[in-house]
């Protein structure tokens, strides 16, 4: 199990180095908050599975 984010992100492609411009840094920052949403709506529906089988 991966503890540390930045081997996270390496083993999903991304690329740690500093970034020479904004827009590459907005692209990946967009890439991440897109990844959060997915896991949360997963986590919700989830949720809302298990209470529906309640």
């Amino acid at each position: 199990m991966v503890t540390d984010i930045g081997s996270l992100f390496k083993e999903r492609g991304f690329k740690i180095e500093p970034m020479a411009n904004l827009e590459e840094h907005g692209a990946v920052v967009k890439k991440i908050v897109d990844l959060c949403q997915q896991n949360l709506l997963t986590s919700i529906r989830a949720s809302a599975q298990v209470k529906s089988d309640q």
